[in-house]
């Protein structure tokens, strides 16, 4: 049987026309799908899911040129799709564990915490005291401080308890005072 014919009597689903098919083409087409895959199984299933394709787009398919490569290019298609699926599928497993793993560390004692913990642990952050914000903050306490005991100092000399000595106090009182 030629291939117009073969492709036309599947076209009407004569199965001796699919196993024709099979025959001529299947050998070429496993040995491809099996260079991608190393597991028997997962070519089995493209094997037979590019065919299921093929079959069902036969529509289409219009004479025997380059049906090897027709086939070829379903394969390679079906074979795009189940290791994009496998990479979903592995995703989703290791969120999976991590998720897992994340409830297996919280003490069993602990029901109220893990009601209220329902994010997934964050990220290790960078040390808080290397932070710009950190040192602002230290540096602002420390000017705190210095300007109490400036003021402090002055007080203690304006009741003469201790020695009067000029730290700004002259400058301060010309130019900055006034303006309160």
């Amino acid at each position: 049987m030629d291939t117009i014919e073969m492709l036309n009597r599947i076209k009407t689903r004569d199965f001796k026309a699919y196993c024709q098919l099979t025959e001529d083409y299947g050998w070429k087409l496993y040995s491809r799908i099996r260079e991608r895959f190393d597991d028997a199984q997962k070519a089995n299933a493209v094997f037979n899911e590019t065919l299921s394709c093929f079959c069902s787009d036969l529509t289409d398919h219009e004479g025997d040129d380059a049906l090897d490569a027709l086939l070829l290019a379903y394969a390679e298609k079906v074979c795009s799709r189940m290791e994009q699926n496998e990479q979903q599928t592995e995703l989703q497993n290791v969120q999976q564990n991590r998720e897992e793993q994340f409830v297996s560390e919280v003490p069993d004692d602990s029901e109220d915490i893990m009601e209220e913990e329902t994010a997934p642990p964050k990220k290790d952050k960078v040390s808080t005291r290397g932070s710009f914000g950190f040192r602002l903050c230290i540096f602002l306490l420390l000017l705190g401080i210095l300007a109490v005991i400036w003021i402090i100092l002055g007080l203690l000399m304006d009741m003469n308890l201790i020695p009067q000595l000029d730290l700004g106090y002259t400058w301060f009182n010309a130019n900055i005072a006034p303006w309160f």
